[in-house]
């Protein structure tokens, strides 16, 4: 092995769930961040299952160390991933501010065309099962799953302080080889998610807008254990929901007006939330009236 291979291996690297360039979407600027924390980099507020508000930066959370690592096993089996995620990622990262600043592509009836409705799919599809919270339940879902310990630690214990970015030993966060194989069924064109895009496919596709902020989670994608019901935030200003009932008052494939704040509260039936995110303290602030 290449002393490039081996300085690469050795060097600490945190593999991001949730993607950064989505959580940029909440990002705020330094300028309007209170006094007591100054930071140059993207900052989101978060609120943890206490009910405690402060800002984080998004590289240090929703992410675990060396998640994908394997020791001792050929390199193309990290790098596959995370090259598998990059290419997801500099998809969001041009397609995100084209939705954030223009909207969704729509036909003269006000319809969703078909390339930004197979793009909602996608999203959806990659952002839920790359998680690695929901990606065993998914999994099982779909059919079949082993999974397992990490070091000393199960990686349920790990992901519970993912979120507000603690650190790790080397010992907790070396993955078994089993559970990254696995976790090749998150590539993006891979069966697994090919299932659930074209499951969402099948769905009512409901686009929602609102003038209040929508909030995002360490798990951002709600969805129910029959897979007949999706929801994600993609910005501040926009969702996404799948189901496969006629919503009453919305119309699918089309932008509909909500109040943002009756669908936050979805985030609160997310399996495995421990974080809320938002761009804005006072979302944060009402939000947690209501918890």
């Amino acid at each position: 092995m290449s002393n490039k291979v081996l300085k690469t291996r050795e060097k600490h690297t945190s593999e991001h769930y949730v993607p950064q360039v989505y959580m940029r979407q909440w990002s705020v600027k330094q300028s309007i961040l209170q006094s007591d924390y100054i930071s140059s980099k993207p900052v989101v507020y978060g609120m943890d299952v206490l009910r405690q508000i402060k800002p984080y930066e998004i590289q240090f959370i929703n992410c675990i160390d060396n998640l994908y690592e394997v020791h001792a096993k050929p390199d193309d089996v990290y790098r596959n991933l995370e090259d598998a995620f990059g290419d997801h990622e500099s998809n969001l990262g041009s397609e995100l501010p084209r939705i954030k600043s223009r909207g969704f592509k729509l036909d003269e009836e006000g319809n969703l065309k078909r390339k930004d409705h197979n793009l909602l799919c996608t999203m959806v599809a990659v952002m839920l099962i790359r998680n690695p919270k929901n990606f065993p339940m998914v999994k099982e879902a779909i059919g079949g799953l082993h999974f397992e310990r990490t070091g000393d630690s199960t990686f349920e214990e790990l992901f519970y302080d993912a979120g507000k970015k603690k650190h790790y030993t080397p010992e907790d966060t070396k993955l078994m080889l089993e559970y990254v194989l696995n976790m090749l069924s998150a590539h993006p064109k891979s069966d697994v998610v090919i299932q659930i895009r074209e499951r969402l496919k099948d769905l009512n596709c409901y686009i929602l807008e609102s003038n209040r902020e929508f909030l995002f989670s360490n798990t951002p994608v709600y969805f129910n254990i029959g897979l007949t019901e999706f929801y994600m935030p993609i910005s501040p200003k926009y969702a996404v929901y799948f189901t496969d009932e006629d919503y009453k008052g919305l119309k699918a494939k089309q932008v509909n007006k909500v109040n943002a704040n009756i669908w936050n509260k979805k985030l609160l039936n997310t399996f495995g939330i421990t974080m809320i995110y938002a761009s804005n303290r006072d979302s944060l602030v009402y939000f947690g009236d209501d918890l």
